[in-house]
């Protein structure tokens, strides 16, 4: 794992976020330390996608209205250039939407991270770990496939693996299980406790009773799994 001195690996204190239409959403003050798994829950509209849109960098904020802290980098007022170099050394992000690239094998989409972000995992290293992913994650057939022939259900499982090839500092994971059937939300569940337990961090948005209670199962005794409840405005 990628690891600052700093057992600290998130500050969120975002005061006054908006949006162009004028929405304001209200966002709570955390922190994050290493091997925390803090799951954000909360109705339709609440703030959790742009909460972790703002964490991953997807989103910028400005440096008036609060303070985003990953590690020892600081993201308000941060650049699109900046914000992107978090990813996936820093932040490894599996958005909401699984987005795959349909030109590309499966194994080719896990491993773009690498290929084109700011990785500082070896590439022959990163193979190794992408290939152990797809294994993990029940898709491993499918590695030269290409995406164009994989189901959304398949496509959620190599984004969950392109978040992680880079033995991240950070998950931010946005409704991972929102594509997945039961049996396929276990492996993810346990996939995200084992990269916690390894010395990750994660951060993860859901609505789904289910994958929550998977995510509890999967930890061991000596890992908390948070809730932050965020309320829709």
């Amino acid at each position: 794992m990628s690891r600052t001195d700093d057992p600290l690996v998130l500050s969120f204190n975002v005061k006054a976020f908006a949006f162009a239409n004028g929405a304001t959403p209200a966002l709570p003050s955390f922190e994050l330390r290493r091997g925390d798994i803090v799951v954000l829950t909360g109705r339709s509209g609440s703030g959790k996608s742009t909460l972790l849109n703002l964490v991953s960098g997807v989103l910028a904020l400005a440096a008036h209205q609060g303070s985003i802290k990953v590690g020892k980098t600081e993201l308000a007022g941060a650049n699109q250039n900046a914000r992107d170099r978090l990813r996936p050394s820093s932040v490894g992000w599996m958005p909401q939407r699984a987005h795959v690239i349909s030109a590309l094998s499966v194994i080719d989409n896990v491993m773009l991270p690498i290929r084109f972000g700011d990785a500082s995992i070896a590439p022959d290293t990163a193979m190794a770990s992408a290939h152990a992913l797809l294994t993990e994650l029940e898709v491993a057939s499918l590695a030269n496939v290409r995406a164009t022939q994989i189901s959304v259900g398949q496509a959620a499982r190599v984004c969950a693996a392109r978040a992680l090839v880079a033995r991240p500092l950070l998950l931010c994971a946005d409704e991972p299980s929102a594509a997945l059937d039961a049996a396929s939300a276990v492996v993810v569940a346990r996939l995200f406790w084992r990269y916690v337990q390894d010395g990750g961090t994660a951060l993860i948005s859901s609505h789904d009773p289910a994958f929550i209670d998977a995510l509890q199962s999967a930890s061991s005794n000596s890992t908390s799994i948070r809730t932050l409840s965020l309320e829709a405005q």
